[in-house]
Protein backbone atom coordinates (compact mmCIF):
# COMPACT_ATOMS: atom_id res chain seq x y z
CA UNK A 1 0.00 0.00 0.00
CA UNK A 2 2.83 2.40 0.84
CA UNK A 3 4.46 1.72 -2.51
CA UNK A 4 1.26 2.65 -4.30
CA UNK A 5 0.96 5.93 -2.33
CA UNK A 6 4.60 6.79 -3.06
CA UNK A 7 4.14 5.93 -6.74
CA UNK A 8 1.02 8.10 -6.98
CA UNK A 9 2.78 10.98 -5.20
CA UNK A 10 5.79 10.79 -7.52
CA UNK A 11 3.57 10.44 -10.57
CA UNK A 12 1.52 13.45 -9.45
CA UNK A 13 4.63 15.58 -8.92
CA UNK A 14 6.10 14.59 -12.27
CA UNK A 15 3.69 16.96 -13.99
CA UNK A 16 4.82 19.90 -11.85
CA UNK A 17 7.56 22.09 -13.16
CA UNK A 18 10.19 23.13 -10.70
CA UNK A 19 12.87 25.64 -11.50
CA UNK A 20 15.34 24.06 -9.11
CA UNK A 21 17.99 23.84 -11.78
CA UNK A 22 17.42 27.12 -13.57
CA UNK A 23 19.86 29.91 -12.90
CA UNK A 24 19.33 33.64 -12.91
CA UNK A 25 19.98 35.46 -16.17
CA UNK A 26 23.64 36.14 -16.94
CA UNK A 27 24.99 39.52 -15.92
CA UNK A 28 26.91 41.57 -18.45
CA UNK A 29 29.10 44.08 -16.61
CA UNK A 30 30.34 47.27 -18.25
CA UNK A 31 33.17 48.98 -16.36
CA UNK A 32 33.95 52.65 -16.79
CA UNK A 33 37.26 54.41 -16.25
CA UNK A 34 37.49 56.36 -12.99
CA UNK A 35 35.75 59.75 -13.24
CA UNK A 36 34.48 59.05 -16.77
CA UNK A 37 31.18 58.38 -18.51
CA UNK A 38 32.83 57.20 -21.74
CA UNK A 39 32.58 53.56 -22.79
CA UNK A 40 35.89 51.81 -23.29
CA UNK A 41 36.37 49.58 -26.33
CA UNK A 42 35.61 46.52 -24.19
CA UNK A 43 32.54 48.23 -22.70
CA UNK A 44 31.21 49.10 -26.16
CA UNK A 45 31.67 45.50 -27.29
CA UNK A 46 29.76 44.20 -24.25
CA UNK A 47 26.85 46.60 -24.90
CA UNK A 48 26.84 45.70 -28.60
CA UNK A 49 26.79 41.98 -27.72
CA UNK A 50 23.84 42.47 -25.35
CA UNK A 51 21.97 44.40 -28.07
CA UNK A 52 22.64 41.62 -30.58
CA UNK A 53 21.46 38.94 -28.15
CA UNK A 54 18.36 40.98 -27.30
CA UNK A 55 17.49 41.34 -30.98
CA UNK A 56 17.62 37.56 -31.38
CA UNK A 57 15.42 36.97 -28.31
CA UNK A 58 12.69 39.29 -29.55
CA UNK A 59 10.66 39.50 -26.34
CA UNK A 60 13.31 39.89 -23.65
CA UNK A 61 13.71 43.20 -21.86
CA UNK A 62 17.12 44.63 -20.99
CA UNK A 63 17.54 45.51 -17.35
CA UNK A 64 20.07 48.28 -16.80
CA UNK A 65 21.42 48.45 -13.25
CA UNK A 66 23.88 50.89 -11.79
CA UNK A 67 24.86 51.97 -8.32
CA UNK A 68 22.34 54.14 -6.54
CA UNK A 69 22.72 57.87 -6.76
CA UNK A 70 22.92 58.13 -2.97
CA UNK A 71 26.18 59.13 -1.35
CA UNK A 72 27.90 56.35 0.60
CA UNK A 73 31.27 56.33 2.38
CA UNK A 74 33.98 56.38 -0.30
CA UNK A 75 31.45 56.52 -3.13
CA UNK A 76 30.76 59.53 -5.34
CA UNK A 77 27.44 58.97 -7.13
CA UNK A 78 27.78 61.89 -9.54
CA UNK A 79 28.65 59.60 -12.48
CA UNK A 80 26.05 56.87 -11.89
CA UNK A 81 23.13 58.30 -13.86
CA UNK A 82 25.33 59.54 -16.71
CA UNK A 83 26.90 56.09 -17.10
CA UNK A 84 23.48 54.45 -17.22
CA UNK A 85 22.41 57.00 -19.84
CA UNK A 86 25.54 56.25 -21.91
CA UNK A 87 24.74 52.52 -21.93
CA UNK A 88 21.07 53.20 -22.68
CA UNK A 89 21.94 55.53 -25.58
CA UNK A 90 24.34 52.94 -27.01
CA UNK A 91 21.66 50.24 -26.87
CA UNK A 92 19.17 52.51 -28.65
CA UNK A 93 21.82 53.39 -31.26
CA UNK A 94 22.30 49.62 -31.73
CA UNK A 95 18.61 49.33 -32.68
CA UNK A 96 17.00 48.41 -29.35
CA UNK A 97 13.62 50.06 -28.75
CA UNK A 98 13.72 52.18 -25.59
CA UNK A 99 10.49 50.44 -24.50
CA UNK A 100 12.54 47.27 -23.96
CA UNK A 101 14.81 48.95 -21.37
CA UNK A 102 14.12 48.91 -17.65
CA UNK A 103 16.15 50.51 -14.86
CA UNK A 104 17.02 49.19 -11.44
CA UNK A 105 19.54 50.21 -8.80
CA UNK A 106 22.36 48.34 -7.16
CA UNK A 107 22.50 49.14 -3.46
CA UNK A 108 25.47 51.17 -2.33
CA UNK A 109 25.37 49.33 0.99
CA UNK A 110 27.04 46.35 -0.70
CA UNK A 111 29.81 48.43 -2.26
CA UNK A 112 33.22 48.33 -0.64
CA UNK A 113 34.98 50.91 -2.75
CA UNK A 114 38.13 50.79 -0.63
CA UNK A 115 38.61 47.08 -1.34
CA UNK A 116 37.24 47.22 -4.91
CA UNK A 117 36.92 50.71 -6.38
CA UNK A 118 35.65 49.30 -9.69
CA UNK A 119 32.40 48.28 -7.98
CA UNK A 120 31.11 51.83 -8.19
CA UNK A 121 32.29 52.26 -11.78
CA UNK A 122 30.02 49.73 -13.43
CA UNK A 123 26.68 49.27 -15.10
CA UNK A 124 25.14 45.80 -15.19
CA UNK A 125 22.93 44.47 -17.98
CA UNK A 126 20.60 41.47 -17.87
CA UNK A 127 18.19 40.04 -20.40
CA UNK A 128 14.97 39.44 -18.48
CA UNK A 129 11.36 38.56 -19.09
CA UNK A 130 8.80 41.38 -19.02
CA UNK A 131 8.76 42.76 -15.45
CA UNK A 132 5.58 42.17 -13.46
CA UNK A 133 4.71 45.86 -13.39
CA UNK A 134 5.59 46.25 -17.09
CA UNK A 135 7.33 49.55 -16.48
CA UNK A 136 9.92 50.54 -19.08
CA UNK A 137 12.98 52.64 -18.36
CA UNK A 138 12.43 56.33 -17.93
Amino acid sequence: MRKIIVFIAIFGLSGCTFNLFSSPPPVYVVFFPDHSTDLTGDGKKIVDDVASTAKMSGTKMIEIAGPETKVAPGYDPSFAQARIHTVEATLVADGIDAKRLVHTSLTTGDLNVKADPSGAQRVELRLIDQPANGSPAT
